[in-house]
């Protein structure tokens, strides 16, 4: 968030991996209006008289019973070594904007009654390109606000000072289903001046945005959930941006959860009376809350010129195929373009690479480039740091510290690959002698191909793992969220999440069990797969993972029984989450519903 003389100019959350939102005032005898990008708000994290203030954590889902009371840590840190900081804390509403983006909903937003019983909240966008203000619908909101409480609102931390909050939860009874609410934290950073009497004094304000999300555990909820429509849109070019073709999925949540979707899109292009495949894209995984209606756009790499597309949108709900929708277009594209190519059919042996090596030496590994389509094809390589880890921080260590992307070289950096040809990159790894050096560090190998005529060919990616002989690495794998849902009638969606809190990487195999309440007698056993969230190979640090699997009951006699997810891994560990369930007759089919009426131990179940 930005703020232009006590003015609110964006109110949108940044996706700084976490690091929340920003607002910077400017108070000067003349006014001064810009936004800052993500780029210069990493700069400023990054200085010494910003950044100060850490919020643990950055998002909480939790699972609770319904008429308790819970207890939540949230943890402010002041990694300063001089300034004492002040911190205001407050609980708000939380909607999410067509975009995805969660936003928080102040007290004082305008409301208003629309048609058909809607209410709407105006959101303030000045600054934003093309919007004055944000409307939502919040017919829908299922608040949580009321039900978290602080023990105080405002918080001062001395230098290098960690504080440890408990947030109290206390869910009524009777509830079923998500709720959401966001956590506020605000602080001052600091007042810069010049001693040049007429240069602007500015001060520099953060707000971090915890969202909060509330699953009520109880009776199983099905999802309503679907794809509404799918669609092409040209952006023109502007001084600050190139022109594009945007591909377009609209998705509503009619329903009262709270669900992780996987989208994407198939473009075909009409020529000659023929369709052409073009090319496959891929959505950012993203959440969706109880009444949100989003609007999901994704770059299609290219330029598009006018002519007849279909566009077909794949929807994927907390792991289980959900909807898809096909349609057809006249589309009014980027009329300097006139032909148009597919994908180049690249393809890389091994996807991950592992290079073992000391500090202060360096060693080389490699990996083949395939080209199976005809045509030839422009290659340009691209070192980065994989995408969780940036701007991620925990326990004041940095995401970026795993990796290696600074000290990692490849060549050839750009070259042709001809139809059917094959191409071998080097990459050589420098390890510095000394610094920061984790026991294993990481890197992605981005591919962008590009035709003669100058069209994208698309992109493919390898990861790169740099093993440090000298040390070894402990994982530490815990259990995070094991939910049910109805696919359909008797059949259950299991979806489970872990993540990986250690300093290196493991080999993930998921499973779930069901077994008697009494006994612990096996009457299940089903594979939870990671494919349908395109993740696989090792789980790196830090990085969550879900798995997901359908639960048949129609062999299953009623009583209780408990579910358990267990993710084990190469490195000899495993991790074990549970529920407990009552089946039970409906008709034709069996239902299963969460039990919370009180409270159930956890029984570790033999692998």
């Amino acid at each position: 968030m930005i703020e232009l003389l006590g003015s609110r100019i964006t109110r949108r959350e940044l996706h700084l991996c976490g690091y929340g939102a920003v607002r910077q005032a400017f108070m000067d005898r003349t006014p001064v209006s810009r936004i800052i990008g993500t780029t210069v708000i990493m700069l400023l994290l990054g200085s010494s008289a910003l950044g100060q203030i850490i919020v643990q954590p950055m998002r909480m889902e939790l699972a609770l019973r319904p008429g308790k009371r819970h207890w939540r840590e949230l943890i402010l840190e002041n990694t300063s070594q001089f300034a004492t900081q002040q911190v205001d804390l407050r609980i708000i509403d939380m909607a999410q904007d067509p975009n995805g983006i969660y936003t928080p909903i102040e007290p004082d937003d305008p409301i208003t009654e629309g048609p058909n019983n809607t209410r709407w909240v105006t959101v303030d966008l000045d600054g934003e390109e093309g919007n004055a203000a944000l409307r939502l619908d919040i017919t829908k909101l299922r608040s949580c606000a009321s039900w978290l409480y602080l023990p105080q609102d405002t918080v001062t931390l001395d230098p290098w000072q960690r504080v440890s909050l408990r947030l109290r939860v206390e869910v009524p009874p009777g509830r079923r289903g998500y709720y959401c609410a966001a956590i506020v934290a605000r602080t001052v950073i600091g007042l810069l001046e010049d001693e040049e009497e007429d240069s602007p004094t500015t001060t520099v304000i953060f707000e971090f945005m915890v969202p909060v999300i509330i699953e009520v555990e109880g009776r199983t909820v099905r999802h309503e959930i679907g794809l509404k429509d799918v669609g092409l849109e040209f952006r023109e070019q502007t001084e600050s941006r190139d022109a594009a073709t945007l591909v377009t999925l609209a998705i509503d949540n009619d329903g009262v959860t709270y669900s992780r979707l996987n989208c994407f899109a198939r473009i075909w292009g009409q020529w000659g009376g023929h369709w052409r495949k073009l090319t496959d894209v891929e959505f950012i995984e993203t959440g969706i809350i109880p009444g949100a209606k989003l609007n999901l756009k994704q770059d299609v790499g290219r330029a598009l010129p006018s002519a007849k597309y279909k566009v077909e949108g794949y929807l994927v709900v907390d792991g289980f195929r959900a909807d898809q929708l096909s349609g057809q277009l006249d589309f009014q594209g980027d009329d300097r373009v006139r032909s148009v190519k597919a994908d180049a059919a690249l393809d890389l042996d091994p996807a991950e690479i592992f290079i073992e090596t000391v500090p202060g030496a360096s060693r080389m590994g490699t990996v083949t480039v395939a080209n199976a389509s005809e045509e030839a094809v422009d290659v340009t390589v691209e070192l980065a740091i994989p995408e969780h880890l940036v701007g991620t921080v925990r326990d004041s260590v940095r995401g970026e510290t795993f990796g290696c992307a600074g000290w990692l070289d490849v060549s050839p950096q750009r070259f042709k690959l001809a139809g059917h040809g094959r191409k071998n990159l080097r990459l050589m790894a420098n390890m510095p002698e000394s610094g920061a050096l984790q026991p294993n560090s990481y890197a992605l190998v981005k591919l962008h191909s590009t035709y003669a005529d100058g069209q994208s060919g698309g992109t493919r990616k390898a990861r790169v793992c740099v093993q440090n002989k000298r040390s070894s690495g402990t994982p530490n794998v815990r259990d995070i969220l094991l939910t049910l849902k109805e696919a359909a009638p008797g059949r259950y969606l299991v979806t489970s999440r872990f993540g990986n809190y250690g300093d290196t990487h493991v080999l993930p195999y998921c499973r779930a069990v069901l077994t008697t309440f009494e006994g612990n007698s096996l009457r299940k056993r089903l594979n939870l797969s990671s494919q349908v969230y395109e993740q696989s190979g090792m789980m790196l640090p830090w990085e969550t993972r879900n798995f997901a699997g359908i639960l048949d009951l129609a062999d299953v006699s009623p009583g209780r029984y408990r579910l358990t997810a267990i993710m084990s891994h190469d490195k000899g560990g495993a991790v074990q989450r549970q529920i407990v369930l009552q089946v039970s007759n409906a008709g034709e089919h069996k239902t299963a519903n969460i039990l919370t009426d009180q409270d159930y131990e956890p029984v570790t179940i033999a692998l």
